[in-house]
């Protein structure tokens, strides 16, 4: 799919009050990302595995309370997390996004899986899912939430862990939800985070490359930059910089870039808003996954 066939679909759906039901029936019967197929499950698995195993490496308890920031659809990340036997989760997100028929197909997955008991109840048409997934799985669904404002208590989370999330944050937004993060966390705590750092557009149009995005200034990309699919191109070292300021350090840092990054980069002239900003290798980063505990205060 050409990129911009996605970014007018998105641009028109965000038009309309009822947007994100067009988004989701698109997604359910154009694109077919939704339901999540078995293959999207076991990377949601893969995923929640890399972010326990920086709990268990930095943590002080084998199974805390557990936060994520940014859920989705259907909460593949936090009911996994159940299976872990981790019993306290709250699962965030700012949109209203979960749909009990999403939640199903992952529990189905799990099941088969043997992860969960094959009675382990469903989600039901008229069931009450918040109640369905605090009594039988431990999650306590905060949406819509406000990451920056939680209302959970000072130091009373043990791990927090949010996947391709923080790209989407307006950066305005970020150094207040960071300064959330700090309260809630318990001062031997753990952050776990994954950041893609590339042109989302590269997942549905290979003809262009992970930096496509770099071409454009910020006043030509707003008309890319679909409020369904916002992405506030912040780099690595923009992060690490919020995260320092916030009174986080690094315990643990691995980037990610293309072998070929150096010739996929003179594809194109990048735009000044790039190039006069960051260095080549700063620029060539299109991924990372952080480690973040409390600095000692």
């Amino acid at each position: 799919m050409n990129f911009r066939m996605k970014c007018l679909a998105q641009t028109v759906f965000g038009l309309f009050p009822w947007g994100e039901e067009i988004n989701y029936w698109a997604q359910r019967n154009l694109s077919g990302t939704l339901p999540p197929s078995r293959k999207r499950y076991e990377k949601k698995l893969a995923q929640a595995l890399a972010h326990q195993e920086a709990f268990r490496k930095y943590g002080s308890r084998e199974q805390g309370v557990v936060y994520e920031i940014g859920c989705g659809w259907h909460l593949a990340m936090a009911l996994v997390f159940h299976s872990f036997g981790y019993p306290d989760i709250k699962a965030l997100d700012v949109n209203p996004h979960v749909r009990a028929e999403l939640v199903n197909s992952i529990l189905g997955y799990m099941k088969e899986d043997h992860r969960i008991p094959k009675e382990a109840p469903l989600i039901g048409p008229d069931g009450d899912v918040q109640k369905i997934l605090r009594d039988a799985y431990g999650i306590d669904l905060m949406v819509p939430g406000d990451s920056r404002s939680t209302g959970m208590q000072t130091e009373s989370i043990d791990y927090i862990y949010s996947q391709e999330v923080f790209e989407h944050i307006a950066p305005e937004l970020i150094p207040d939800i960071l300064a959330e993060c700090y309260r809630v966390l318990k001062r031997d705590g753990v952050i776990s985070l994954y950041i893609c750092y590339s042109d989302h557009y590269y997942d549905v149009d290979k003809s262009i490359t992970p930096y496509h995005f770099y071409r454009y200034t910020e006043t030509a990309w707003r008309k890319y930059n679909s409020p369904l699919h916002y992405v506030n191109r912040l780099r690595h070292v923009d992060f690490l910089r919020f995260f320092r300021q916030a009174g986080f350090k690094v315990v643990e840092e691995t980037v990610s870039r293309p072998v070929n990054w150096q010739e996929q980069l003179s594809r194109f002239p990048i735009c000044d808003d790039f190039a006069s900003k960051y260095s080549m290798e700063e620029l060539s980063i299109t991924s990372a996954r952080i480690v973040l505990k409390k600095c000692s205060r």
